[in-house]
């Protein structure tokens, strides 16, 4: 009884969480696609350099404490006041060493203009620092509805700002802006959102008993920043401002799906497999459906995205940006491994494995170094984007034997794939129709938002078609709460 509790309420959260998210990155594709017509990729590459010395200070400084309250399993509120009152000195801390060293970062990337804008980013950061420790406490409890809502307000603010000052401003400091307003929205919503109020406090000593999980936290936290941004140091050092703006804006739109996916599903799935982590049969079962769950959302469109991949980014983001099209392609599918890794990383960090998580991480910075330079070198940006894709590959077979090793008798990891075929079969079978569509189409109009709309209703009835019956068989549960619910609802509609 317990077990189908736990299921539904994190079927719940997960359809919930799954909901607002996707509210929330149509608001964010109708703001890059908006900015990429308004601000030149020099603009987003000197934005990237400041918002990567902020994620370089960031990483060096995380303390690994929010993982630390919500992998625990007793009572946590000994601990809030001092981690609250922690990463409220750390955030002031950062704002104080950006806006000192704003001078050197943008001298040795040769970007003057990120100057003036790690001003501004030190200034959102001081305002970050206040957020409450609530949302953690929400995510605990998987009342992900509650942090959804504020996430997703912070957003809305982001949107609000940025566009309009865009439009005025014609400036990179319209992002900064958006960041100010994102931020100072997040830390309201986050007090409005769970009762609890967090008190400065100089009493550190609970924090005693989070250290160690906290320290190694800490530790895969940084290393994880290596092998996410360490290609973004890469092309801006090497290749220059203008390679790096097109290749974050690539990237953005490569992975905005992937990437949302991806935090809903830790968000659910870390309290959820913290509370089976001793049961090997239904940690294993969790995996699998979290997997399906994950797939039956990212694997779709990313397979059609990269076959319509010139169409889409010259429609969304016009023809200035075809160049990065080579790379976009390849990071849908860095995208679609990182969503599936982060479910493994999430079963292994509720079992407490942190200190495996980082010894992985260094297996796939290694993979990342040894391709992504060489190729980065001859081949530019597409040659970057197949090195990390490559590393990614690499962390989501490791982690999958190691689960695979601690949930079952052994075996291959992609066993713990099973409910995947739902969303593998109807994506191939929906990319075959609209292959064979799309050259008919591309003879009879030159028109991006044609093509693009024939090829999508050539793929979507098959994928949908082949897809959900077998979702239902091995998701029943997210199922239950997403889509059954929904079509419930509309039908009691149609009835009154």
């Amino acid at each position: 009884m317990a077990e189908d509790r736990l299921g539904r309420q994190a079927a719940r959260a997960f359809g919930w969480i799954a909901v607002s998210k996707g509210v929330e990155r149509v608001l964010g594709v109708a703001r890059i696609t908006v900015l990429a017509r308004l601000l030149a990729p020099d603009d987003f590459g000197a934005f990237g350099v400041a918002l990567l010395a902020l994620g370089t200070v960031e990483r060096l400084s995380r303390p690994g404490l929010g993982i630390a309250l919500v992998q625990r399993a007793e009572d946590v509120r000994p601990y809030l006041d001092a981690v609250w009152t922690v990463l409220l000195l750390r955030a002031w801390g950062i704002a104080l060493l950006l806006y000192l060293s704003r001078e050197a970062v943008a001298s040795f990337f040769g970007t003057p203009e990120a100057a003036d804008l790690l001003v501004g980013v030190s200034i959102a950061t001081a305002i970050g620092g206040l957020t409450s420790v609530g949302l953690t406490l929400l995510q605990r409890e998987l009342r992900l509805g509650r942090r959804a809502a504020a996430l997703g307000a912070s957003s809305v603010a982001d949107l609000v700002v940025t566009i309009p000052l865009a439009f005025a401003l014609r400036d990179p400091m319209a992002l900064v802006y958006g960041m100010i307003a994102r931020n100072g929205v997040l830390v309201v919503a986050s007090w409005l959102a769970h009762p609890y109020r967090p008190r400065p406090t100089l009493n550190w000593r609970p924090l005693r008993e989070l250290r160690e999980f906290a320290v190694q936290g800490a530790a895969h936290s940084f290393l994880f920043f290596i092998v996410e941004q360490g290609d973004d140091a890469f092309v801006g050092k090497v290749l220059g401002d203008a390679a790096l703006g097109v290749y974050l804006v690539t990237y953005r739109v490569a992975n905005i799906l992937t990437q949302e996916v991806a935090r809903m599903l830790a968000e659910v799935t870390l309290p959820v497999f913290s509370r089976v982590q001793d049961d090997s049969a239904k940690l294993a079962q969790a995996i699998r459906e979290a997997l399906g769950a994950t797939l039956a959302l990212v694997l779709p469109l990313s397979l059609f995205l990269a076959l319509t991949a010139y169409p889409f980014i010259e429609f969304f983001l016009g023809e200035a940006w075809l160049e990065g099209v080579p790379a976009f392609r390849v990071l849908l599918a860095f995208g679609v491994l990182r969503a599936m890794s982060q479910v493994m990383e999430a079963a292994l960090i509720a079992r407490g494995e942190m200190a495996y998580l980082t010894r992985m991480l260094i297996v796939q910075l290694a993979v990342a170094v040894a391709v992504v330079v060489p190729l980065g070198l001859t081949r530019g940006l597409p040659g970057v984007a197949v090195g990390i894709a490559a590393s990614q590959a690499v962390a989501f077979l490791i982690s999958a034997q190691r689960m695979s090793d601690r949930t079952g008798p052994g075996g291959t990891g992609l066993g713990l794939l099973g409910a995947a075929r739902g969303p593998v079969a109807g994506g191939l079978l929906g990319l075959a129709a609209a292959a064979a569509l799309l050259p008919v189409l591309s003879v009879r109009t030159d028109s991006a938002f044609l093509l693009l709309a024939g090829s999508g209703m050539a793929f979507a009835p098959l994928y949908l078609a082949v897809a959900f019956p077998l979702l239902r068989r091995d998701v029943p549960a997210v199922m239950e709460v997403t889509v059954d619910r929904w079509i419930r609802r509309f039908r009691r509609t149609e009835d009154a």
